[in-house]
Formats: C-alpha cells, structure tokens, sequence
C-alpha cells in the first residue's frame, strides 16, 4: 500500500466536517437545479455557468449544481465538498461540467455521478455514491471515460491526451468507441480497457487521442500530485481580513514532511484495549458507544479523525498543541488551519501584540494600531487625520526641540498628543520607538504638510527668528528610513554607510539624554556616562567604553555595519548610527533605562581592534541556575570549534546556530513536572538579521512559549523586525521535549530551526532560533524566558 499516500488522504478526507451555510447569500438560478456539492475553498481567478448559461461568482460557502460549468483561469484554484461526501480540487486552468449527482443512500442503485473535465487538472476523491454504487460513476474527458474502483485519483487533460494517477483504490481507463459510449456510466468493458491501482507504485495511465488504449507508464507525474492545500481544507465560519481584493486569504503553502506522515499512521495503530477507537481519541476507552460528535458532522469523535470539523486532523492538533476540540482555539475569529497558512498564532488571539484580535487586524502579523489620548488607530487612519493647530514645537536647548503633534480622526474632537525629540544639527529624532514609527507612517501621508504648517505658524507666532525657521524646515520635510535602538528609547535617521575611510575613529560625546527625561522632554540627566567610542571601520568593530553610577568603567563591544552600530555584553545594549564622518548618534540601555548620546569626532589613528569572544548572562531569576549564551563581540559567524571552546567548567553545551552558543549548567537528575502546561514570557534576547556579508540588529516582537508536560511538547512563535527587513518575519517551531529537558524543533510546521532547554522545576528555559529566509540570508538569534506566574 502507498502509506504516504493514503496518510494524504486521510488527512483530507477523513476530516469530514459541515459548512453552517443556511442564511447566506446563494445565486439565484433561473430554473430549479439539484445541489452537488459546497465550495469549500476558492481562490484566483474563476467563475461558474450554470445550465442556462448565467454566470455566476463562485465564493466560499455556496452551492454548485448539476450542470454547473466550473471554470479555473492561471491563477484559479477551487475545492468542492459534494453532496454525497466526495471531495473535487479544480486546479488551475481548468474546465470541469458536472452533468449528474444523485445522491439516494436508501437506494444506490439510482445514485449517480457524472463529471465531465474538458480541460486542466482535477483531484477526486470519491464519496458515498462511489463507495456504494462504483458502476454508477463516471469521469469523461475529451478522449477518455474514467471508471472506478473506490477511489483517489488525479487527472489531467487537453483536447489530445489524458493522463491519470491514483492515490486510493484503483481505476479504469478507456478511449471511446463502439465499446464504451460517452453517455454510459461506469467503467467501460472490452480489451481496449486499463486499469491502474494505488499498489503500483510510481506509474501512471496516458491515453492519446487515436490510439487504440491508454499506456501505463513508469514515474510520478507533478502536476497529479496531491497538493498541501488539498490536505488541509480551509474550514470554519470564519475569514481573516487581508489587504485583497478577492473574498479569500492568501495563504502560504504548507508542507507534510516523512515524520508527520509517521505521526499519522502511528496514531492509526495505536489501540490498546482493541475497541476500534485510536487511543488518542477514545476519552472512554470501556464505552464504544460513546456518541459525542463535537463538529456535529455525524460522525462520533471516537471515530471523527477532526472532531472540531478544522480540516487538521485530531493528532496533529495535540501535536501543535492546538485544541481538537475547538476549531479557533484561541478564539480570535480565524480558524486554526488558516492561522497556520497566515502565519499567525493560532494559540494567540492577537498574534502582533498590538490590541485588536487576529480576526480583525488586517495586518495581524505588524503592529500597526496604537493608542492616542484613548482612542485606538491603525496606520490607515493616519491618512484622514485632522491635524490640529495646537501642535506645537519649542526649544529645549541649543539644538535640540521637542515636537508635539496632535490630531483627531475624522468627527472626533483632538484625541491626544504625540511627542517627538529633534536635533537640529543631525536630523535625528528621538522617542519611544511606537511614537517614531507612528511618525515615519505620518511623514508619507499628504496631512503631514498640515502639521509642518502648524509648526511654523506656531514659531512664528513665537517669534522665532526667520533663519531658526528656515532650518528647521528641510529637517521636518526628510523621512528618515531607519529606527534603531529599543521599545523604551529609539531613534529615526537616515544613516551614511560610506562615510567612514579605512582607519580608525575616536569619537567623543557632546551630549546624552535620558530616557527617563524623553517622557516629559525636561533636563538631561547622566545616569551613565559614555567616556569615548573607537571605530574600526576597517575591520567593522567598535569598543565603547562607559562609566557607571558606581564609578566602574565598562568596555562595550561591537560591529560597525553599512553605517550601523550594534553590541552589548551581559548588562548594557548599544544601538546607533553614522550620520557623517565627523558626528554619531546611539542609544545606550540597561535594564528598563537607556540614554540617547551624540558624539563628534575627535581625531583619527591607525590603531586596529580585534573581535572577542563575549559571553553573555541574561537577566535571570534568583532562583534559577546561570544561563549564558556566547557569541562573538562583531556576532560573526561560529565555527565548529567556537562553542566548544568557549565551554566553561561547570557548563555544559546546549546547541548553536550561525551565529550563538547556548550553555547551561551541568547537573545531575532535573527536576521537572510530570504534567501540566506552561507558558512562558520571553526575558531577554539577542538577534540579528545576517543577508551575505552584512549583518544587523533584530528585534523580537509577541514572542510565545508554551510547554505540554503532559505530551512533552513545545510551540514557540514570534515575530522578528531588522531595520533593513521590509516586512515583519514570523518564526515558528513546533517541537519536542526530552527527559534531559532538551527542547527539540521537527520540521512539519515549524519555518524556524529551535533547540534548547527547560530548567529545573520548568522556572525558565533557553532557546536557541533559526530561519532561513532565502540560500544567502537568515534570522538567528537565542533567548531567555521566565514561567508566566
């Protein structure tokens, strides 16, 4: 038997489920037409006539009808549920008529299915028509009447040749002739005839117009393949709204790799007390009659392979932690399989973390609503805004202002305030990094003019001097293309990645603001002093070196890269920008507290700084063992020796990726429940983006973790920003737990690479992560997380 195959299938059609279809909207038909079936899933162009020729729009949900022409253009996709149960994929540029369905379980021999396919590539999986009455069902092409012997199979055609795959059960394939007529049904008899079954592995049947009888053939053809959006149906009441025109989601595709399949059949052989029912649905393993049907589909869970009628079948869901009982487990108004397909988080209900739920955030994966004086905006809303003249700007020093914008939507009064820094000599502005990605959305909207006039009226009502004024102009008009720092402190500026020569760079500060002093734009206050900052751009290397309240001085290590600066070591995190050659601008931050800093130079040498390996304690609990991870101080590249060496006594290795080492230390037997489920907040983190030679700074954003002792599973989701990404990256593993507490990703679903650890009495856990985004370019990173209490 083809197992892989028939997992394939199971996953598709075994999960059986009913679409609440009573109350919407149905195409009226000029004459009366028996049902065939419910559209399932459409995508792309396509459309359907019906038996007088009426067009008509083919949406999720509706009915198709006995002698519906169905039609699929390049980029068209449609999957019908049938009446009998049975299961049609329309792929694209194809033509499919459905002649008759007849569906009568009380009598099957007046059942029957006729389906013509004129053109393209169609998927069948017969239904209860064909498991009862298989004489009684035909499939016509414009050379070949297809028969069948209870069955999965896939068939391709034009006006010349047919070729056909089967996936389940077997089929009979013939040209017509005196033998087999257009208008019978079943398959046709006589010597011309051939048949082809799921045993015979890699083969497939093909019939040429002319020929006296179809050819079986050795290979597997693609375009017959089953397809993942075949298997994983698109259920549920429910859709995301996305920025398209058309009525359904675009979706990425999934792929099922050899272990899920495993999974699948494991699960299938596993019945201990012999009941019938698989042990990881049979909730009452002494009651075979058990009757609940969750999906009201009228087939009782313990036999239901999907009981939530989700299209992902029961196994999987408790393998993904998802429920199987609840077709949006998180409850956010999308179903659990088209989360997936989004990549959104289908164990959150608002994925992007910014206060509106997945099911009706048009960008779940970006964080594109905030808040102002109450009332919550999107980025949409940004282009009505109604600026008001009570945005203002003042000095708050020599060159430094502080920028005040406020605005109402549409019919409301002013809603609030949004306050921004400007240094007048570099064109930096400063903020929270919320505040400067609301602004940089501003700066491309046509009411952005409105708030530079407000700001000029206001100064010259203040009157400031005519020159002041004309300086500050070209500065507001800019859109710096780069916001660098962290959620407490950030800047925005436009960097100058060539501006440095091959030598080295000492630079020295002119000022520093707090980030407890950016809220109310008052003082500045030095909490921690940058003493000086060397750069290599030769090499791409930076030390700075730091005096802290207690009189200590650090050493902060880093890489110089296309203009940008990044690094830290245990306690401080620098992120920054060359402006020119002569001035820099960074945000240094410890803890909850950072400062924004402004150097010039100060003279220039030949000296050369060398990498260093630096190894890294992340802000842990008191009463959980010291992790580190390690890593090199420009985070290049780690090669098989590196975290070896850097192993220190007492520590053992966890794992690495490209770029980080993660340790923990030796122990005996760990301590960790038996059962239960956990989530954990991620703490701390280190990340960067890396797309050939150049390699940034990333930030994490929403991270997951959750943990099921109970399965010794793990799900893990976030979403990850570098300022040269273009979009948001959602990274998502899926993975196991060993009795070590090793956390391990599988392929299947997860898009990142993860390894890691729980730690005793699962208090905390470290997780090494990985995407590869194309063969050149990747995301890694390592983090540190804390049992939500």
């Amino acid at each position: 038997m083809n197992w892989n195959a028939f997992l394939c299938w199971l996953l598709m059609s075994l999960t059986s489920y009913s679409y609440a279809i009573a109350g919407s909207e149905q195409p009226a038909q000029t004459v009366a037409a028996q049902v065939a079936g419910t559209v399932l899933f459409a995508t792309g162009a396509r459309e359907r006539f019906d038996a007088n020729q009426v067009q008509h729009p083919v949406k999720r949900g509706q009915n198709v009808f006995v002698g519906d022409r169905i039609i699929t253009r390049e980029n068209g996709h449609i999957q019908l549920k049938m009446a009998d149960g049975g299961y049609l994929s329309l792929r694209p540029s194809s033509t499919l008529t459905i002649e008759a369905y007849s569906v009568d379980p009380s009598q099957p021999t007046s059942e029957k299915v006729k389906l013509n396919l004129s053109q393209g590539t169609l998927r069948s999986v017969t239904g209860g028509v064909g498991e009862r009455s298989k004489g009684n069902f035909r499939l016509n092409t414009p050379v070949a009447a297809i028969g069948i012997r209870g069955t999965d199979f896939s068939v391709f055609t034009s006006a010349d040749i047919s070729r056909v795959m089967v996936s389940r059960g077997g089929i009979a394939m013939s040209p017509f002739g005196d033998q087999c007529s257009a208008d019978a049904l079943g398959a046709c008899q006589g010597s011309q005839v051939r048949e082809l079954f799921a045993g015979q592995a890699a083969a497939y049947l093909e019939l040429t117009k002319g020929t006296e009888s179809p050819r079986l053939l050795e290979g597997q053809l693609e375009q017959l393949l089953p397809q993942i959006d075949e298997l994983f149906e698109s259920s549920g009441s429910t859709t995301p709204k996305t920025d398209t025109s058309d009525d359904t989601a675009i979706v990425k595709p999934l792929s099922l790799p050899p272990e899920i399949e495993a999974l699948l059949q494991a699960s299938l052989d596993q019945d201990q007390d012999r009941d019938g029912i698989p042990d990881y649905q049979d909730s009452e393993p002494n009651d075979p009659a058990q009757l609940v049907d969750t999906d009201k589909d009228g087939i009782a869970n313990w036999r239901d392979l999907d009981d939530d009628g989700d299209g992902i079948a029961d196994v999987l869901e408790q393998h993904w932690l998802m429920d199987p009982l609840q077709a949006d487990s998180d409850q956010d108004g999308i179903n659990d399989v088209t989360e997936l397909m989004m990549e959104t988080n289908p164990l959150s209900a608002d994925t992007d973390g910014d206060g509106v739920l997945d099911g009706s955030d048009r960008r779940p994966l970006q964080q594109d609503h905030f808040t102002i004086g109450g009332v919550t905006w999107s980025f949409d809303d940004l282009a009505q805004a109604q600026v008001s003249t009570a945005s203002e700007t003042r000095a708050i020093g020599s060159s430094l202002w502080q920028m005040d914008i406020v605005a109402s939507q549409s019919g409301q009064a002013d809603s609030g305030k949004l306050t921004a820094g400007l240094d007048a000599v570099t064109g930096i502005w400063w903020g929270d990094a919320q505040t400067l990605k609301v602004v940089q959305q501003l700066m491309a909207q046509p009411n952005w003019d409105d708030v530079q006039k407000s700001w000029a009226l206001n100064l010259i009502l203040g009157q400031t001097d005519g020159n002041t004024l004309k300086s500050l102009i070209p500065l507001w008009q800019q859109q710096p293309g780069y916001i660098l720092g962290n959620d407490q402190l950030s800047i925005m500026l436009d960097i100058a990645p060539e501006a440095l020569q091959q030598q080295t760079y000492t630079y020295r500060p002119q000022w520093q603001i707090d980030s407890a002093q950016t809220a109310n734009f008052s003082s500045y206050l030095e909490s921690f002093s940058m003493e000086s900052l060397t750069v290599d751009a030769e090499n791409g290397l930076f030390e700075a070196r730091v005096s802290t309240a207690t009189g200590g001085n650090r050493l902060i290590r880093g890489r110089v890269d296309n203009g940008m600066l990044f690094g830290g070591d245990s306690d401080f995190q620098l992120e920054g920008g060359i402006v020119d050659e002569d001035q820099l601008v960074l945000v240094l931050g410890s803890g909850d507290h950072s400062t924004l800093v402004r150097l010039s130079l100060d003279g220039t040498s030949q000296l050369k700084l060398a990498q260093t390996w630096q190894q890294i304690q992340p802000n842990q609990q008191a009463n959980t063992g010291r992790v580190e991870w390690g890593r090199w101080s420009n985070f290049a590249e780690l090669d098989a020796q590196d975290a070896q060496l850097a192993l220190r006594e007492g520590y053992e290795l966890v794992g690495s990726n490209s770029h980080f080492a993660l340790f923990r230390p030796q122990s005996g037997d760990l301590n960790l429940p038996d059962q239960g489920r956990f989530a954990f907040n991620l703490n701390d983190y280190e990340a960067v983006y890396q797309n050939g030679s150049h390699i940034e700074s990333a930030s994490v954003n929403n991270a997951a973790l959750e943990v099921d002792f109970n399965q010794n599973r793990f799900a893990m989701q976030m979403g990850v920003d570098a300022p040269s990404l273009s979009t948001t990256e959602s990274l998502r593993s899926y993975g196991s737990l060993s009795d070590q507490g090793l956390l391990q990703s599988e392929s299947g679903l997860s898009n990142t690479r993860a390894s890691g650890f729980i730690g005793e009495n699962a208090l905390d856990a470290g997780l090494l992560f990985e995407k590869e985004l194309t063969d050149n370019s990747r995301i890694s990173g390592v983090s540190y997380w804390k049992r939500a209490d």
